[in-house]
Parts: structure tokens; sequence; C-alpha cells
């Protein structure tokens, strides 16, 4: 009780000593072994900061107001920006603790996988931006930003509790990275663009993906 509440108003140290006081009365308490890692994350002050951001997410419904509110498209940008910051995040965060010798053994293996997989893909995205940008034109720097975007469907899917829905979700990650390849190499500038944004979507991609495979998976 005393590590959610401290939690739940960001005292991270308080948080982390009450659940590590958990396991180390139960050490096969696996939910206590999963908030402590959320409270050594949020000790950065960032990770918090873009945590609380990314809490809001704007409902798919508003797609609607569109052709009477066009402005409403940068609500979709901005929440869409904010979770790919907060995922990004997310990998750092879990790589730094990756390198402890005591913190490494809280993580899921998967975690930390895709996490390695999400920090590579920022310095191949950076490198094949700037590599269009010096070049000119247009598909090589969107495609350098669909790269960078795919850290948002990796992590969506790593992060996602059931098996089912994490192989769906990942499926989706795999083909927007193959969509980005087919692109750049037969120069189809929409593909590219329409892979960028389809990573960067999947967060109101995601949810409806849990809600069916758990609805099909609660059916006798």
């Amino acid at each position: 009780m005393l590590g959610r509440t401290a939690l739940a108003v960001n005292d991270a140290r308080t948080a982390a000593g009450a659940f590590r006081e958990v396991l180390r009365l139960d050490p096969g308490a696996d939910h206590a072994r999963d908030l402590l890692v959320e409270a050594l994350k949020r000790g950065n002050p960032l990770y918090r900061w873009l945590s609380r951001l990314s809490a809001y997410r704007a409902s798919w419904r508003l797609i609607f107001l569109l052709p009477a509110v066009p402005p409403v498209i940068l609500v979709f940008v901005l929440v869409m920006l904010a979770h790919w910051a907060a995922w990004v995040a997310e990998a750092l965060s879990t790589l730094r603790l990756a390198r402890g010798s005591y913190t490494r053994l809280l993580l899921e293996r998967g975690h930390v996988r895709a996490a390695t997989l999400a920090a590579g893909l920022l310095p191949v995205g950076a490198a094949v931006l700037a590599a269009g940008v010096a070049a000119g034109g247009e598909l090589l720097p969107t495609a350098g930003v669909a790269v960078l975007a795919l850290v948002t469907p990796v992590l969506e899917a790593a992060y996602t509790g059931g098996r089912s829905a994490r192989r769906v979700l990942a499926g989706w990650a795999a083909l927007l990275a193959a969509a980005v390849v087919a692109g750049v190499v037969s120069g189809l500038f929409g593909l590219v663009l329409a892979a960028m944004w389809g990573s960067l979507a999947t967060i109101w991609l995601a949810v409806p993906v849990r809600r069916l495979v758990r609805a099909g998976t609660s059916r006798p």
C-alpha cells in the first residue's frame, strides 16, 4: 500500500524502498517486481514527465471533427509525438536498468530485447534522415523519420500483456518495417509516408487489438 501510494504521487525513492521490502519478504511477488521497475524508472525526471504527458490518448473519434475543424489534426500529431517520446524514454530507461547487476534481474527479457531494438532504430533513423537531407529530395528524409517512428509499434507490441495480441502487434510492426524498406527500394514516397503515420498511430490501433484478442480468448 505504501509503495503504490508513493508511486501515485511520484515519490519514486519511497516507492522503490517499499517494493524492495516486499520482494525481500516475498521474492516471488511479480507485481512488486514490476512496480519496483516502474519506480526506478520514475526516478528519472524526464521519464516521469513524459509518462504523465503520454497518459493522454485523444480519442480516435475526433477524426470525425476534421472536416469541420481541420486544426484537430494537430492534436493527433502532438499526442502521437508525445507517446513516441515516452516510448523512447522507456527504452533508454530499460537499457539503463539492464546495465545494473541487480536491476537487470528485475526486467523481462522481452522488454530488454525490444528496448535494444528500439534504441538501435534511433541512430539508424537519424543517419538515414541526415543522409536524405544532405542528398536532397523527400524520400530518404521521410524514410529516416519512418524508421524512428517504428519505436512506437515495436514497444507497443513488447508491452502488450496477451501473447496473441502481442503477436498481432509484432506482425504489424514487421509489416511497417517492410513497407519502409519496400518504399525506399521502389521509390514509392507514399508507401514510406503511410508506414510512418501507421507507426505513430499504433497507439490507437493497439487498443482495439488488445480488446478483440481478450474478448476472443474469454469465450468458452
